[in-house]
């Protein structure tokens, strides 16, 4: 299942939180995994920008994310501030969005949950018609936005 939300604002990264539970009720007995992928701001965030960025990665760590895929400018400041919060250096991928694709597409298994992030100029959109064509599917995922 792919959760796909392109409104880019920092506060609206706190879908992360939420995501846990969510993922959580829905669950089958299969052993799934919860991914989250999140991509730059598109908003001028000027001086803010590097700690509003390591906020996101507290966020996920707090949503107890399997494994953070982070792609774009502040990239490895939202993976700072989540190895800061307690998330494991392991669990945290940062790269481009074709490595991220091709690191999902080698890890993903049935039932796993995918939630993407970013705005339309991070063009995460990307990453989930990679998904969908690597999956065979033709419909839109469900959005959270």
């Amino acid at each position: 299942m792919v959760l796909a939300n392109f409104k880019a604002r920092p506060h609206g990264r706190q879908i992360l939180l939420p995501f846990r539970a969510v993922y959580q009720k829905h669950q089958t007995c299969l052993p799934a995994a919860l991914a989250a992928v999140v991509g730059s701001f598109d908003v001028e965030l000027g001086a803010r920008a590097e700690s509003l960025h390591r906020q996101v990665g507290g966020w996920a760590a707090a949503a107890e994310i399997d494994k953070l895929m982070i792609t774009g400018e502040f990239a490895d400041a939202v993976a700072s501030g989540a190895a800061d919060a307690g998330m494991n250096r392991d669990d945290i991928f940062t790269g481009s969005r074709d490595e991220i694709l091709d690191a999902l597409k080698a890890s993903l298994h049935p039932g796993d949950w995918v939630l993407i992030k970013g705005s339309r100029g991070a063009r995460m959109d990307t990453i989930v018609e990679g998904l969908k064509e690597w999956a065979g599917v033709k419909e839109d995922p469900p959005s959270l936005s």
